[in-house]
């Protein structure tokens, strides 16, 4: 055979080889690359009707300018700058995060829990897992903790230079991300708020925030 007609037949093999392997590779290549583009999730809750919330009291700061309304199970308690809301069960326990508490024995535990804080500058969040709206209130928020303990925190601004800061504690207990708490038993004790409703109550919360000033 012509050793020039070899040689052709050998360059087209080659080429449909490396054409092949290509296409192969690129059909399961795996972008490894770090992600410079975070997809952010966007949350919006439709503002409550006033007969949901027509029987829930009314909580005013005239010194920072907001108002919002919350049900009556729940506890205020107001602490310089902060208001928080609260809600607690009996049931016994070591410790709100993998009963970590030491040997203190806790008589009630805790399944909502979120406060209020106007501070008197721009604040921001080193990351971001989301944007949020409710009622009157568009911000960021993000989760700061692991395996269902720590907290979300939601930034909201206020003018140019206040943040509205809402927090609002993750519950381990109810998370159903820890083995060492009975989460079937803690929701049969007599109005304890599940992860579900708690999530609910929060934005239905949120939903009523106003600002008067």
């Amino acid at each position: 055979m012509n050793r020039k007609l070899i040689f052709i037949i050998l360059g087209v093999v080659v080429v449909l080889v490396l054409g092949y392997s290509f296409l192969w590779m690129k059909s399961g290549f795996i972008d490894y690359r770090p992600q410079t583009d975070k997809i952010v999730k966007t949350t919006e809750t439709p503002s409550q009707s006033t007969d949901e919330v027509s029987g829930w009291k009314t909580y005013r700061d005239d010194r920072n300018g907001f108002e919002f309304k919350y049900p009556e199970k729940l506890k205020l308690i107001k602490e310089s700058n902060k208001v928080t809301l609260i809600h607690s069960v009996l049931y016994e326990n070591y410790g709100d995060c993998d009963m970590m508490g030491g040997e203190q024995l806790y008589k009630t535990l805790d399944d909502f829990n979120i406060s209020f804080e106007v501070v008197n500058q721009k604040l921001s969040l080193s990351y971001i897992d989301g944007e949020y709206s409710a009622g009157a209130l568009k911000g960021s928020w993000a989760y700061e903790g692991a395996e269902g303990c720590g907290h979300s925190k939601y930034h909201f601004s206020i003018g140019e230079n206040k943040t509205l800061v809402v927090q609002k504690a993750a519950i381990q207990a109810l998370s159903g991300l820890s083995t060492l708490w009975d989460l079937e038993k803690i929701l049969k004790v007599p109005g304890a708020i599940s992860k579900e409703e708690s999530e609910k109550l929060f934005n239905e919360i949120l939903s009523t925030f106003k600002f008067t000033n």
